[in-house]
């Protein structure tokens, strides 16, 4: 591999005819001379995510339905003040575990 002259500069080129490179083009354009940091946040931020999106779902899911991560089990939950049984929704969705 051939060693770069300057390990910090990077050339990239989008493809205008690819809508998701054209919307990067437009949020680049927009940040001016701050593109470097916001790429490096962004690139950073992402790689730091270890964390999925089916994780994610499946956390916040079970958090909203008061079922224990561990066991499939209920939690103990404190005293709701609407009246919609998730009950029912818990029992559908316990086919999808797995």
């Amino acid at each position: 591999m051939c060693q770069k002259k300057n390990p910090s500069r990077f050339s990239i080129q989008f493809d205008l005819n690819n809508p998701e490179h054209k919307k990067v083009i437009e949020i680049l354009s927009a940040k001016g001379r701050n593109k470097a940091q916001y790429i490096a946040d962004a690139i950073l931020c992402f790689e730091s995510n270890s964390r999925n999106l089916e994780e994610t779902v499946t956390e916040i899911v079970t958090k909203l339905l008061g079922i224990s991560p561990e066991s499939g089990n209920p939690a103990p939950q404190p005293e709701r003040s609407n009246d919609f049984d998730f009950s029912d929704v818990a029992d559908a969705l316990s086919g999808f575990k797995e």
